[in-house]
């Protein structure tokens, strides 16, 4: 417990002492043992790093599910690790989650609870969950995409798009695996088994279906609570590939216009003059550095957890460490597992000094003690 502790409490030092940005990214799920826990993990945007780094903070068991339970482990497992109310007022960018109506819940769900709280937060669903709720089988490559650490909300939301397209274009003819089940149905039987026509289950008509696949993507992707829509658009202002060239004058006002907006939304402001630099520097072709205050925004915005597929390997983890045969640790024991072996440095770079100052400074009795 001392080791997860202090692993902890030194990188999480160092992020409160830079006042960075971070998202927090939680999910739920049961133990070997039929506990129910919440895990939780941070993305944050330091300034060692020149991408936002994932970081496990904890797994931790709940009393009930509800949404005030749900919360309030939530809070207070950030104010135990150092995240008062105030720093994350300050601080706390963007909250991702499943689309459970606990977590989601536009009345009193974990969101919702938190934007009382943090009234400008980004509420940001699952784009995973998002899709398999508009179609429940899988784009695989979309969906490994999706799942990629490296994927933000610019590249999700160009995937999403190029999906819908590809869908779109499916409405003009068939697709690769259609022909091949045409032609499959055309043999009369598949493996010495003949088909059969069915009067119990009816075609689905094919426009219809794909219309309607399209249209719940587009909703499902670009609809939200925040307006997340609008607030894509403000992002847009920091990835000169979506810029409207044709309509770009020096200085750009209808875009700084904008600039203190998506100030307010990164809790961070961004020079006027640096954004100028930035735009004239894309306008003209000359391949100028970012400058500073621009690219840290940029990398503000990429703090935006678009899944949670990492709490899910989180999970995956613990049931890794909570086998059948070790369904006795406690949940607590379980998440300083996790913690050292996510957080932890590789054993040939661990100076254990520090570890086993604070071990004896909690007046625990030695190994060879005699009582």
């Amino acid at each position: 417990a001392i080791v997860a502790k202090e692993i902890k409490m030194n990188i999480f030092k160092n992020i409160i002492k830079q006042n960075a940005k971070v998202c927090i990214i939680i999910d739920e799920a049961c133990t070997v043992s039929r506990k129910s826990t919440l895990v939780i993990y941070l993305n944050c945007a330091v300034q060692s790093a020149p991408e936002p780094v994932m970081l496990f903070v904890a797994l931790k068991e709940l009393m009930s599910t509800t949404a005030e339970c749900i919360f309030n482990t939530l809070l207070s497992t950030l104010n135990d690790c150092g995240f008062h109310n105030e720093y994350l007022k300050a601080n706390l960018i963007a909250f991702c989650s499943d689309g459970a109506s606990t977590m989601l819940g536009r009345k009193s769900g974990v969101a919702a609870k938190l934007l009382e709280s943090f009234p400008k937060i980004i509420v940001w669903h699952c784009l995973n969950h998002r899709l398999q709720l508009s179609l429940d089988v899988s784009f695989s490559l979309l969906s490994t995409a999706l799942q990629s650490r490296s994927t933000d909300i610019h590249k999700a939301q160009r995937l999403i798009k190029l999906t819908i397209r590809a869908l779109e274009n499916l409405k003009m003819g068939i697709g690769k695996h259609e022909s091949q089940v045409e032609d499959l149905i055309k043999l009369e039987k598949f493996k010495d088994i003949p088909f059969n026509r069915s009067n119990t289950f009816i075609v689905l008509p094919r426009t219809m279906l794909l219309e309607n696949i399209i249209q719940h993507m587009n909703l499902r992707l670009l609809s939200d609570r925040n307006n997340n829509k609008e607030i894509s658009h403000y992002f847009d202002l920091l990835e000169p590939a979506t810029w409207p060239y044709g309509e770009i004058t020096a200085p750009w006002t209808a875009a700084e216009r904008k600039l203190n907006c998506l100030s307010e939304i990164l809790k961070y402001p961004i020079d006027l003059n640096d954004f100028r630099d930035f735009v004239n520097s894309n306008i003209e072709s000359k391949n100028d550095p970012v400058p500073a205050t621009t690219q840290k925004a940029k990398k503000i915005v990429s703090t935006v957890a678009i899944s949670s597929v990492e709490a899910e390997r989180g999970f995956s983890l613990m049931n890794t460490i909570c086998t059948k045969v070790r369904n006795s640790l406690t949940v607590d024991h379980i998440s300083d597992l996790m913690t050292i072996n996510l957080l932890g440095k590789e054993l040939m770079d661990w100076d254990t000094t520090p570890f086993v100052k604070s071990w004896l400074n909690c007046n625990d009795r030695l190994a060879t003690d005699t009582q």
